[in-house]
């Protein structure tokens, strides 16, 4: 939700100057850095603590490769069309999708405890 407000709103963050600017990057990166905080401790929900290594080095590799390729073939072939502020708001409104997404999520235990 709120890396989504952000990354909406990240062009409006040069009209404030160097220093809204920084703001802005500082609270992207902050949102990012959630990923990795929050992510173990899904899987190991979701899949028990026996295998959490393995699962985990899964979802990175899983989700690392096609996230970034997709958005290097999106951002080469719409930069022209769309411009910087419309691939911001292009990916502003997959992260929209993505925490709708989330509220629905079911968690299933897949283990015993």
């Amino acid at each position: 939700g709120i890396m989504a407000v952000l990354m909406l709103t990240f062009c409006a963050a040069t009209e404030g100057g160097e220093a809204m600017y920084f703001i802005w990057v500082c609270h992207l990166f902050f949102c990012v850095g959630g990923v990795f905080s929050i992510f173990p401790k899904a899987i190991a929900d979701s899949f028990g603590p026996k295998h959490i290594s393995e699962n985990y080095g899964l979802f990175l590799s899983t989700e690392f490769i096609p996230t970034h390729l997709i958005n290097a073939l999106l951002t080469q072939f719409l930069l022209t069309h769309l411009k910087w502020y419309g691939l911001f708001l292009l990916n502003g409104g997959f992260l929209i999708v993505s925490f709708f997404i989330s509220l629905f999520y079911q968690q299933k235990q897949y283990f015993k405890a």
